[in-house]
Parts: structure tokens; sequence; C-alpha cells
């Protein structure tokens, strides 16, 4: 314990350290082993529950605030897609409770609902009339995550215990009675949560446990005759079918939960009342919204097959071990609802609101032009001027190019074993320095198994995803030109890496969707059900863009030089594999990876 409070103390002592420096600092900049820690975070940061905005002693030095005061006063602003896509997700769902005041109906109740948003919301983002997207290939997705309503136990648990902690803090030992009756409604609502979910989750974590066995089995046809972790943690998540729909529906829990929530609703506002008078500040407005957020969850479930056409219903099962089994599983289900049509919100919210949007990236295009983009972002229809640069590099001469003769595909029970070979060799030939891009975890760690010990022991030095943090294994990669990186879908893209650490690239199999994900499914039932063919009209631009990205992690500068090798003949036997091939830019093709360490000499002469 001693050692821990030491630990906790110095991270401290750093923290408080970087802010005096800076005036500000990022969680990433502190230790890795609690960056990521979302409690320690909480120690050191505060929740809109928790916030007292104005009223707080720190407003006018908060780096929060402080943030949004400035950027409502810049003429240019640099935000992530996540937080713009998530802003314009709660701007749409104000003006979307202005309309419905205007169309009628209960206009109290609706301009409660939208104050209620404001005393939240204070949008960091300015108003503003243009727009430029970098990376734009991530917009489709992005918006996707922001525009989905997640129903789940550990979320509003989590909220509540936030609250109650908050109610309760504010009172001494003596006021015995109000921090009873905080207990005894948190517990209420506790008990209420809990008769929800038994009710409904149940039947879902079954079907959920069978389907993670069935794609299992799936995968395993073309995974060496092993599960694949990657597809096997994705299947523990599945639409849901018209008959969970009803149950939902019909929980009979529903409306005794929204009365434990109104009750508990009741007593912050008397709490923050009571403290009022003893001039104690407390957020009561965003307790009582976040209250008020949890309520409407249920109610949205409740009515949830008026909007079935227009989203993605599914759920998710967060991974748990299987030694743990089904226990508590109830518990962890999560209800999801996802925009299926994420182009008419892009469309109806953004480019029809700005006079003018800019998308760059260097993986926009499929075969030469930006149809595919701009269907699934909502740009059809619009006045667009669109522009297709050169690459500044020399590529048929920077970087060569080989698909590798395996004798078996991706969906062959050898294909793995017969990678690993394939790949100690290509290291050999190159003499390290390679980036290993992998699609699945298992696959991953199946070929570090194979043949690990036996690079290294050839000079090698080997890493893999997981090993270390992120940023420190790209550090090591980028520093030490003798070792090889194992990595996943983080790597394909946004990594920059230049010079000879890395020379050679390999790509194991082609980047292709999983199809048994909920989201993919339901978008290829969609163009199925409008006659249209899912696979080459999404699945493989999809796969083309991400092949795209992970091929240009290898030429990033104009002295650079290297080998892309790719281990999936899919992409020289099959038609679409041909129609993949053919959008990647013109490099050197290479027949033999006996020529790998020839070109590298070469070009290094």
């Amino acid at each position: 314990m001693a050692e821990k409070i030491k630990f906790k103390t110095d991270i401290y002592l750093e923290a408080a350290a970087l802010i005096e420096r800076g005036g500000i600092g990022e969680f990433d900049e502190l230790r890795h082993e609690v960056c990521g820690d979302y409690q320690f975070q909480r120690l050191l940061a505060c929740t809109s529950v928790e916030c007292l905005n104005v009223r707080c002693q720190y407003f006018k030095e908060c780096n929060y605030f402080c943030a949004i005061a400035a950027a409502q006063k810049s003429n240019l602003i640099v935000v992530n897609h996540s937080l713009y896509l998530s802003c314009l997700m709660i701007e749409s769902s104000r003006e979307l409770l202005k309309s419905s005041a205007l169309r009628g109906g209960d206009e109290q109740e609706d301009e409660a609902a939208a104050g209620s948003a404001r005393q939240k919301f204070q949008n960091p983002i300015p108003q503003h009339t243009r727009v430029i997207f970098d990376e734009a290939h991530h917009i489709a997705d992005i918006t996707q995550s922001s525009f989905s309503v997640t129903l789940s136990y550990n979320k509003i648990y989590s909220n509540l215990n936030a609250i109650t902690h908050l109610l309760k803090k504010n009172f001494s030992k003596k006021s015995k009675k109000i921090i009873e009756r905080i207990a005894e409604h948190k517990q209420m609502i506790d008990e209420q949560l809990k008769l929800y979910f038994n009710y409904v989750a149940p039947g879902l974590v079954n079907e959920l446990s069978a389907k993670n066995l069935e794609d299992s089995g799936v995968s395993a046809q073309s995974n060496g005759g092993s599960p694949d972790y990657a597809v096997s943690s994705l299947a523990r998540q599945m639409l849901l079918k018209p008959q969970h729909i009803k149950q939902i529906m019909s929980n009979p829990n529903a409306e005794p939960l929204k009365e434990a929530i109104a009750k508990m609703s009741d007593l912050s506002s008397e709490v923050s009342e009571m403290l009022a008078e003893k001039k104690t500040a407390l957020n009561g407005g965003a307790i009582n919204s976040i209250l008020g957020e949890m309520s409407a969850l249920v109610e949205f479930w409740s009515d949830i097959d008026s909007c079935a056409e227009e989203n993605i219903l599914w759920c998710s099962l967060p991974w748990q071990s299987s030694s743990r089994g089904n226990s508590g599983a109830h518990l962890s289900v999560e209800l999801i609802s996802s925009p299926l049509n994420v182009a008419e919100i892009l469309k109806n919210n953004l480019f029809a609101v700005k006079d003018s949007a800019i998308l760059t990236s260097a993986t926009l295009s499929t075969e030469n032009n930006f149809k595919y983009i701009k269907s699934e972002i909502g740009l059809n229809g619009f006045k667009t001027a669109e522009v297709i640069f050169d690459s500044p590099y020399d590529l048929e001469k920077q970087a060569a190019f080989i698909i590798a003769p395996l004798v078996s595909t991706p969906k062959d029970r050898a294909f793995n074993e017969e990678a690993s070979r394939w790949i100690q060799d290509i290291i050999n030939e190159s003499e390290g320095r390679a980036l290993v891009l992998f699609t699945s975890k298992f696959m991953m760690e199946y070929v570090y198994s194979e043949i690990g010990i036996k690079l290294s022991l050839e000079g090698h030095k080997i890493y893999m995803q997981g090993q270390k943090p992120r940023g420190e294994l790209l550090k090591i990669f980028k520093n030490d030109t003798r070792s090889c990186l194992f990595a996943l879908d983080s790597f394909w893209e946004g990594i920059d890496v230049r010079g000879e650490s890395l020379s050679t690239l390999i790509i194991t199999k082609l980047p292709f969707k999983v199809p048994s994900h909920p989201l993919n499914e339901a978008r290829d039932n969609y163009l199925i059900k409008n006659n249209r063919n899912p696979f080459y009209e999404s699945s493989v631009p999809w796969t083309i863009l991400k092949l795209k990205q992970g091929a240009g992690r290898l030429i990033r500068h104009k002295t650079d030089r290297g080998v892309i090798a790719v281990l999936d003949t899919r992409l020289s036997n099959t038609t679409y594999g041909r129609k993949i091939a053919g959008a990647l830019p013109k490099y050197h093709y290479l027949k033999d990876i006996k020529q790998i360490k020839k070109f590298l000499a070469e070009n290094a002469a």
C-alpha cells in the first residue's frame, strides 16, 4: 500500500510540474502505467457532473474553459474528427428539439429538453461556415460512432455512482438522514437496472455465445485451423432480431426504472436547494440533465421499433475470460442503435449548411475516382471540384512490389504456417528493417511464436504490438535499424517512419472488413435489399482504401527506398484481387524475394 501511495504521489507531482511548466498538460505525457487509467484520471480531472462552471473558484484559469474561450476568438480551429462530429451530433439533436417544438406537440417539454441540453453542453467549436477534413476517409465510420446510442448497465451505473458521490460529499456525517436517502435512491435505481437487464439479457448472452463459437469455427477454416482472436472477439456482437426488439419494448421493468430515476432527480433538486442555503455550490442542472438522459435512453429503447428502419439495432458483449463463463454477463450486455444511412446525416447536417468543405487524404480515390467516398458520406448531388495529385515520390524507382508465391491462401488451414516461413525468409533477405502488418491478433501471435526466437538467433530484434506502449514501440523501431515490428490495425496508418528503419513492408492478408460485425452485416443487407452488390460496391472499395493506407507506410521521403511484399495471392489470382491491385500506385515489380536484397543494395548505393 505504501508503494502504491508513493507511486501515485510521484505521478501527482509529475502532473503538477507539467502544468507548472506549460500551463497545460496531457494525460499521455504521464507514465504509461497511468496514462490510460480512467480511475486515476478521475482524481486529476472532473466530469460534467462535478464541474461548477462559472461558480467554480478556478473557472478563469481552468484549462478546459480557457481552451473554449481561445477557440471562440480564433480564426482557425484544429480539432480531431471525433470531437467535431460529436459536437455536430449534439447540435443536430438540439435543432431536432427546436423543430419538434415548432411542429407542435408538448412544446414545454421540448423547450425544457432543449434548455437542459444547452445547460449541459457548451460547444467548444465556434460557429463557422468552412471546414477542412484531413484523413477524410474516416468521416463515415466516425459519424456512425458519434451518432450511435448505447444503453448499458455499466454506463448508467457509472453515471449513478458519480452523481451519488457528488451529492454525498457535500454533507458531513451529521447529515445522516440525507446521506441515507441518497444511498436508498441509488439502491432503488440499481435494483431496477438489474431487473431491466436480467429480463432482456439472458437470451442475448446465450445467442452471442453460440454465435461466438460458430464464427470462430468459420474463422478457423481461414486462419490455419485455429480461432481468429480478432474475429472471435468481434463475434460477441450481433444484430437484434425482431423477437429481441419485441422483448426489449415489452420490458415490464422500464417504467419502474424511469420512476426510480425521476425520484433521484427530485432528490437532487432538493439537495441543490439545501446546499444553496448553505452557500455551497453544486451543479444541480448538470446532474438532472444526466439523469434525464438516463431516463430518455430507457424511453428510446421502449419505442425502438419506430426508428428500426433508419437504424442498425445490435447488441454487444465485451470480451470476458472463458474461465468466467456467463457469470455476470447479463449486466455487461450493451444495446446499441447506430444510423444506417450516414450519408444522409452528413448531407443534411454538414455539407448542406456549410459554404464550403475541403476533404483531403492520400486514400480517398478508388479506381482513380471519388465515386465510392462521395456515396459513403453524402456528397452525391452536390457541386464538387475534384482533383487527384500525383505522388511527390518516384515510386517506380523508390519502391519495389512483390506478391510472394504462397501455395495456400488465407482460406486454407496451412496459410499461417506457410506465411510464417515466408515472413522469416523476407526478413532475412532485407536484413531486418521490416514492418509486418497483420489483420488479426491471432495470426500475429502465431507467427511471432513460430519465428520470433529463430529470427532473434539470426541477429534480428523482433517486437510485437502489445509488448510495450504504442509510442514506445514506434520509437524503438525508428531508432534501431536492425529491428522488426509485428503490428495490427493502428499501425496500418498514421505512422511516419523515414529512412532505413523501414525498408521492407510485409502485408500478410488483404484487409477486408469483418462480414460478421453487425454494422457491416446490416450495410450488406441494405445493399442486397436495394439490388446492389455489397462485395463489389462496399467491401472491395473499402479494402482498396485500407490497403493503400498500409502501403503508404513505406515511402515517406524522397530519399526513402523499400520493398512491399504481399503474402495474399488472391491479389493476383482473383478478379477482385486484380481490381484491387489495379488501384494501387505503380511500383517496380519483383518476381522473386531473392531480388529484395539486390534492389535495396542498388538503391542504397
